[in-house]
């Protein structure tokens, strides 16, 4: 059964499709508007990624620091500026997304951090979903970290070519892969993650 996380996913998701047709129109009708589209289409894509990490990592990190004092401790390491009783309060999972959104979870690195927190093996949860995937880790990672380094290029450089002075390539493809990539990965990380 998928996890919550996933369901808040896929309405996320969902936009990118969304504009993803209106692209289409665009492009069918002339109009120099779809690479636009196709922008906004990727940052919402990994957008929709960092939202799902960020789900999972609420709940994983609040049934880790309810394991025991020491976990408690780990998870009040990652987090910064919270206590072990706050974490055991009633206020435990809200102050736990507080200090998650201060957080970008959308590249491998930043993914490994936080399932070391909430106490997991990143190296066994990135090969159960390789495998599953028909991959392997060395390969995944690269995958997800072009795609999370084409958002920076698009929300952070507002996807200029410094050399070629004017706005890189983008097409449909590049969406279709970034898409694919964050949906299979997406579809086997909520199968793997306890």
């Amino acid at each position: 059964m998928p996890s919550p996380a996933f369901a808040v996913f896929q309405r996320l998701e969902a936009q990118v499709h969304t504009i993803r047709q209106v692209a289409a129109r665009e492009l069918a009708a002339g109009s120099g508007t779809a690479p636009v589209l196709y922008r906004s289409c990727i940052v919402l894509m990994v957008a929709a990624f960092d939202a799902y990490v960020h789900e999972q990592g609420v709940r994983l990190l609040q049934l880790r620091a309810a394991a025991s004092p020491l976990a408690a401790e780990e998870v009040v390491s990652y987090l910064k500026g919270l206590t072990a009783t706050q974490l055991a309060g009633p206020q435990a999972s809200g102050l736990i997304r507080y200090r998650l959104s201060y957080k970008t979870l959308a590249a491998p690195d930043r993914i490994d951090e936080l399932l070391l927190a909430a106490g997991l093996d990143p190296v066994a949860i990135w090969l159960a979903v390789s495998v599953a995937l028909g991959s392997r880790p060395d390969r995944q990672r690269p995958q997800l970290q072009l795609q999370y380094d084409r958002r920076n290029q698009i929300a952070h450089e507002g996807d200029w070519d410094p050399v070629a002075l004017e706005l890189r390539a983008i097409e449909d493809a590049h969406v279709a892969d970034c898409v694919k990539c964050i949906v299979d990965l997406v579809a086997q990380l909520d199968v793997a993650l306890p």
